[in-house]
C-alpha cells in the first residue's frame, strides 16, 4: 500500500488547500453511525467495522468503482455489500475522475 499513499499525496496535498482555504475539513463524514466518508470529492471510503470479508455500504450520488476490483462498477443511492479480502479495504472512487487510473497503477506496482 505504500505506492498507492505516495500517489495520494499530491490529490491530499490539494484538498488539504482547497479545505483549509474554505475553512473546511479534508474528509467530510457521510454516517457517521458506520464511519463512511469522502477524502476530497471524488474518493468514498467506509471503513471495516468488524473481522468480516463484506461490507455493506450505501453508495453516494454520481458513478463510482471499487478501487481494488475496477469490475465492480456502482450507481449513487444504490446499497451495495462488497467483498473486501485482507489484502484490500472499501473505497470507491468517482468512476470519472483522474485519480482512478492513477491509483489503479499504484496498486498494480
Amino acid at each position: 500500500f505504500v505506492n498507492l499513499h505516495h500517489a495520494l499525496i499530491p490529490h491530499l496535498n490539494e484538498q488539504g488547500g482547497i479545505a483549509f482555504a474554505n475553512g473546511e475539513s479534508l474528509t467530510t463524514f457521510v454516517d457517521k453511525a458506520d464511519y463512511s466518508y469522502f477524502l476530497g470529492p471524488d474518493i468514498f471510503v467506509a471503513p471495516m467495522l468488524d473481522d468480516s470479508v463484506t461490507r455493506t455500504l450505501n453508495v453516494p450520488e454520481g458513478d463510482w468503482a471499487y478501487l481494488f476490483d475496477q469490475g465492480v462498477a456502482l450507481n449513487g443511492g444504490d446499497s451495495t455489500t462488497l467483498d473486501v479480502p485482507i489484502d484490500a479495504f472499501p473505497v470507491l472512487v468517482r468512476a470519472k475522475s483522474p485519480l482512478l487510473p492513477l491509483l489503479t497503477a499504484a496498486l498494480a506496482r
